[in-house]
Parts: structure tokens; C-alpha cells; sequence
């Protein structure tokens, strides 16, 4: 007998029009309740959303890190504006799942598509979280003028 597990119905979570430092910390935990250990996709509707700080950009990354370790898919509804902007602005968008909306962000968890390798160290972080590409620069030139010497 071939038994497969049903994958659980995705979670769609609504983030309220403005996320700043007073309730960041509040959207971020309740985004991170709804992803647990076998969860079905979580989707952060971001649609309303007209601002976010950068502490709401930390708590998306953390709901993102917590999605990772217990290999959810996390998606975020993002329709073009401000946030996307910030989003694009911090290179969040290199790790992060964005859809343009609700259906799509629902129809990506469904078959998987168009997702990526989103996990931190995966090809999509690269660059991201301090990391920077490196290049190399010739040393500042010296002065040829020899410095004078003090008088007596």
C-alpha cells in the first residue's frame, strides 16, 4: 500500500498597514506562531502594508530563519510600493519569497514552483547579512614630498 502524506493547508497570515519599532516585535511573533514543525506553507499578506522599518524587515527575516529551520514555506505577499521598495533597497528580496499576491503566493506553495533555494548560505543569500563581494583597492599614495624636518 502507498501511503503519502497529505501536505497541511497553507496559513495565510494578515500583516496590518503599518509595521515600526512600537509593533514590530508583536507582528513578528505572530507571524513566527504559525510556522511550526509540519506546518503547510505560511503566507504573510502584506498587501495593506504601506510602511515598514527596519525593525519589521528583522522580524520578516526572523520568521524566514524560522521557516528554514523547520523547513516551511514562508511566502510574503508584496504588491508593488514602498515596502517592496525597501525590501529591494536591503537586498531582502534575495532571501525572501515575494508574490505579487495572495493567489499567486498560494498557487507557488501548491506546486513548489518558482521558488528557489532561499535558505541563508543557499545561492539566493548570497551577499546578504553582512556579506560583502570583494574588491580590491590599491593602498592610498603616499605623499612624495618628504615631510620637513621640525626647526630648533
Amino acid at each position: 500500500m502507498n501511503e503519502r502524506a497529505t501536505p497541511a493547508s497553507p496559513v495565510v497570515v494578515s500583516i496590518p498597514d503599518e509595521i515600526d519599532v512600537s509593533n514590530a516585535g508583536f507582528v513578528g511573533e505572530n507571524l513566527r506562531s504559525a510556522i511550526t514543525p509540519g506546518a503547510g506553507a505560511v503566507v504573510a499578506d502584506l498587501t495593506a502594508t504601506t510602511f515598514c522599518d527596519s525593525f519589521a524587515v528583522l522580524h520578516l527575516m526572523l520568521a524566514h530563519d524560522k521557516a528554514v529551520a523547520n523547513n516551511v514555506p514562508l511566502l510574503l505577499v508584496v504588491p508593488a510600493g514602498a515596502v517592496l521598495r525597501l525590501l529591494d533597497l536591503v537586498s531582502a528580496r534575495r532571501v525572501l519569497r515575494i508574490c505579487p499576491t495572495v493567489t499567486a503566493a498560494l498557487a507557488a506553495a501548491a506546486d513548489d514552483s518558482g521558488l528557489g533555494d532561499r535558505r541563508p548560505g543557499g545561492i539566493a543569500s548570497a551577499g546578504f547579512r553582512g556579506t560583502r563581494p570583494r574588491t580590491t583597492t590599491a593602498p592610498p599614495a603616499r605623499d612624495p614630498v618628504p615631510a620637513s624636518e621640525p626647526d630648533p
